[in-house]
């Protein structure tokens, strides 16, 4: 039959070699499965990633932003957490005089963050060149309900031509404790 002890604060002593230390000896575990964890400010709770592979890429001729099928989703424990957002891929530019293309980020419905251009400014030619892509963004959801962020894609002008993803692509979601 298990013991059960019911305490309100566990305190280490204030003095020695452990000062203010409750100490798990070794080869004991501290299992708090059933219960909950309070991460201090700033302490990482929870990372979601999400990775495509480089093939097939998203090829974009439009000036219409459409969904690049890169999307992760993530449940806060807190409304007073912040999530750290980083998106890493490459992308080809058409090799058209000044040609761009853009990147949007949405938390579910709502745009967080735009990419004005990334812009080819060499010779025009056949050719698409590659650029890799990068952009980190902090966001406050103030919710505990799950959340999805993606990306879409457009290009400045509809005579160019572009792709997201043309290596692997990985979006990454930390829970960061407010």
């Amino acid at each position: 039959m298990a013991s059960e002890i019911i305490v309100q604060t566990l305190k280490g002593p204030t003095s020695g070699a452990n000062a203010n230390k409750v100490i798990i000896p070794s080869g004991q575990t501290l299992d708090v499965s059933a219960g909950t964890v309070l991460p201090s400010s700033g302490q990482i709770v929870q990372m979601v990633t999400s990775t495509i592979p480089n093939s097939p890429a998203v090829t974009s001729t439009s000036t219409t932003y459409a969904d690049t099928g890169h999307s992760a989703t993530i449940t806060p424990t807190s409304t007073s957490s912040t999530i750290y957002i980083q998106l890493l891929t490459t992308v080809e530019i058409a090799q058209d005089l000044n040609q761009a293309l853009r990147i949007k980020l949405f938390r579910d419905s709502t745009e967080i963050f735009y990419s004005s251009n990334i812009l080819y400014t060499g010779a025009a030619s056949q050719d698409l060149v590659g650029v890799a892509y990068g952009f980190t963004k902090i966001d406050s959801p103030s919710s505990t309900s799950a959340i999805t962020y993606k990306t879409q894609l457009a290009m400045r002008e509809a005579t160019s031509s572009g792709q997201y993803n043309k290596q692997e692509a990985v979006l990454v979601l930390m829970e960061i404790a407010g």
